[in-house]
């Protein structure tokens, strides 16, 4: 148990530690749980387009075209899962990928290499293949072998997410033609 001069001396410490104060230093440490971006709500990755994101957010806009506040939140969330879902793919290959390029003992990025991309101290990814590998060695890392397993059970989250969205979608609108039926003095029986 904690004396009373020692729950002192944590607080005293604990107002010293305020966090980051600057804009850029709040954004930084804003994403540092993301390891892998499928279970993230918001955000992209640093190796994802903005642009290739919003140009699917406004077909899917387009295609789903919501009526009222409720129902773009909903789509919102749906481009979000839809997002995520298209990572797997792309996680898988980078695993793939760091998994052939470490077990290759001639490779340029074998694991006693000291300027492998992502090492401390090493220069930042400069091509796709680099960020690749830098993506994969970090989700090998997270999945720790289990790659069908847990990138199986995250798509089928997702997927589970994805579904209820559109289940809520339909019977909102369900709900809004009944309405507006009602409102005309039409009234449909089943």
């Amino acid at each position: 148990m904690a004396s009373e001069r020692q729950i002192a001396a944590n607080r005293a410490n604990a107002r010293l530690c305020t966090g980051p104060k600057t804009a850029e230093g709040k954004a930084l440490v804003g994403r540092n749980a993301i390891i892998h971006g499928l279970t993230a709500y918001g955000g992209l990755l640093a190796s994802e387009s903005p642009e290739e994101f919003f140009e699917m957010r406004a077909s899917i806009l387009d295609e789903l075209v919501p009526a009222s506040a409720l129902e773009s939140e909903l789509v919102d969330r749906v481009v979000g899962i839809l997002w995520r879902l298209r990572r797997i793919p792309a996680f898988e290959v980078a695993v793939l990928a760091w998994v052939q390029a470490r077990e290759r003992s001639q490779s340029s990025y074998s694991i006693g290499n000291p300027r492998l991309p992502g090492d401390p101290g090493a220069p930042p990814a400069a091509d796709y293949k680099d960020r690749q590998l830098v993506l994969g060695r970090s989700l090998d890392a997270f999945l720790a072998k289990d790659l069908s397993g847990k990138l199986g059970r995250y798509e089928t989250t997702l997927q589970r997410q994805l579904s209820a969205l559109f289940s809520e979608l339909r019977a909102m609108r369900a709900r809004r033609k009944e309405a507006a039926q009602s409102r005309n003095g039409l009234h449909v029986l089943e």
